[in-house]
């Protein structure tokens, strides 16, 4: 899932990491 994906986090690259980082503050 996407959810997934942001886990996975910057090392993997993944702009929706980015994306779910701006709209949601860690």
């Amino acid at each position: 899932p996407i959810t997934d994906e942001y886990k996975k986090g910057p090392s993997d690259g993944r702009p929706l990491y980015m994306d779910a980082q701006a709209t949601t503050p860690m």
